[in-house]
C-alpha cells in the first residue's frame, strides 16, 4: 500500500512540472453534482492547455473538440473534465483501469465536461416589447421543450409590470432597450461504446443549471432604467441525460446519437448553456 501512495505521489508530481492542467480525484469532488462513482479522475483544463491534456490524458477527439468549441465561444469559460480513466498516457498504456459497466453485452463508459459560464448582456428585444418575452422563459433540450419559467416572480409578473409597479402594459417604442445575461453551470455527457478493441461514441447528453439571468430595461417613453438579477436555479436534462445506454449503443455507427445542449429562449433569442 505505501508504494502504491508513492506512484501516485510522483505521477502527480511529473505532470505539474510540465502541464498547467489541474488534477483532482473523483471522490473528493462534490461541488458539481456529478454521480463521481462514474468516473476515476477530475482535471480542469484551460484554453492554452488543452493540447496538452489531450495528449496526457487521452481525451477522445469529440470530447476535445467540444472543450475547443466551447472556448471559441468564452477562453475564460472554467471547463472541468471527469474522466472514466485512472492512468495516464505519458506513463504508458500497460495496466491501465477504465471506469466502466456493462449493458446488454457491451462495455460502456462516460466521459463528462462540467462548464461554468455566463454571458455578456445580450439585446433580446426585436421591434415592441413581445407578450411571450415579457410572460415566460421557454428551456428547450434536444429539440423539446423542457419547461416554461415565469422571467419575474412566481405571480407572472410581466417586465412592464416590473418597471411600473402596477398592470399598466407599456409597449416597447422604437427606442426602448431589453437585455438579459443568463449565468449557468453545464455537463455535456459522453457515453463510449467498446466495439471491438475500441470505444466509439454512443451518445451526447446534456444537463444544465441555469442559476440566473441579470435584466436591464430602458423604456424610451418613460426615460426608465431597470436593472436587477433573479435567481432561478433550476436543473434541466436533454431526455436521455439519465439513460443514455439504450441508444448509445445504436448509435456508434453514425457517429453518435447528439442529442441538442439546452438552450434558454428569452424573446426571439436563444441562450445556449453550453
Amino acid at each position: 500500500m505505501r508504494k502504491a501512495k508513492k506512484v501516485i505521489v510522483f505521477c502527480l508530481s511529473t505532470i505539474m512540472l510540465y502541464t498547467t492542467v489541474t488534477i483532482a480525484y473523483a471522490a473528493s469532488d462534490n461541488a458539481n453534482n456529478i454521480q463521481n462513482t462514474n468516473y476515476s479522475m477530475v482535471f480542469e483544463v484551460e484554453k492554452d492547455s488543452l493540447d496538452i491534456a489531450t495528449e496526457e490524458y487521452n481525451i477522445p477527439k469529440e470530447v476535445s473538440k467540444y472543450i475547443a468549441d466551447v472556448f471559441s465561444e468564452n477562453k475564460e469559460a472554467k471547463v472541468t473534465v471527469y474522466s472514466p480513466e485512472s492512468k495516464i498516457s505519458m506513463f504508458g498504456s500497460s495496466g491501465s483501469w477504465s471506469n466502466t459497466r456493462t449493458y446488454k453485452g457491451y462495455t460502456l463508459k462516460d466521459w463528462n465536461v462540467h462548464v461554468t459560464n455566463a454571458f455578456n448582456m445580450v439585446d433580446v428585444k426585436t421591434g415592441s416589447l413581445s407578450a411571450k418575452f415579457a410572460n415566460e422563459l421557454l428551456i428547450y433540450g434536444a429539440g423539446n421543450l423542457l419547461d416554461r419559467i415565469v422571467p419575474f416572480g412566481s405571480a407572472g409578473i410581466t417586465l412592464a409590470q416590473f418597471i411600473l409597479g402596477n398592470s399598466s402594459t407599456v409597449m416597447a417604442k422604437s427606442g426602448d432597450k431589453a437585455s438579459a445575461a443568463p449565468k449557468y453551470t453545464s455537463d455535456t455527457k459522453f457515453t463510449y461504446v467498446k466495439v471491438g478493441v475500441d470505444y466509439l461514441l454512443g451518445a451526447r447528453t446534456h444537463k444544465a443549471l441555469l442559476q440566473d439571468i441579470t435584466w436591464y430595461y430602458y423604456s424610451d417613453s418613460l426615460h426608465e432604467t431597470i436593472s436587477g438579477k433573479y435567481i432561478y436555479n433550476k436543473t434541466f436534462k436533454t431526455p436521455l441525460y439519465n439513460s443514455p445506454d439504450a441508444k448509445a449503443i445504436t448509435g456508434t455507427g453514425i457517429g453518435g446519437i447528439l442529442e441538442s445542449a439546452i438552450k434558454v429562449r428569452i424573446g426571439s433569442k436563444d441562450f445556449v448553456l453550453e
